[in-house]
């Protein structure tokens, strides 16, 4: 039985990663310019493409796609610990607590 090495196509990977950072830009100079009504619907948007850049980042350049499950339990336990820091510390951001 012989082992098989699979590698992403890193090339294809980093021309999408352009292509998004350069949407991100433009969409950013855009509304600046001819929309600034439209700024929270760009911030979900720059935070989508952001969660999507970073997905590929980590699943092509740092081979998460071929580890096993282990590994992706370990990486949600992280994930799950950061969305309580910054549940816990929403509070101080947003402002709510009144002094």
């Amino acid at each position: 039985m012989e082992h098989e090495e699979r590698f992403p196509n890193y090339i294809l990977v980093w021309v999408v990663l352009v292509l998004l950072t350069g949407s991100s830009i433009a969409a950013s100079f855009l509304v600046k310019d001819f929309a600034p009504g439209l700024r929270v619907l760009l911030l979900v948007f720059l935070f989508l493409v952001g969660g999507i850049k970073t997905s590929l980042v980590a699943l092509n350049f740092m081979h998460l796609r071929f580890e096993r499950k282990v590994v992706w339990a370990l990486a949600g336990i992280a994930l799950m610990f950061v969305g309580f820091f910054i549940a816990g510390t929403l509070f101080d951001i947003t402002g709510t607590v009144k002094r």
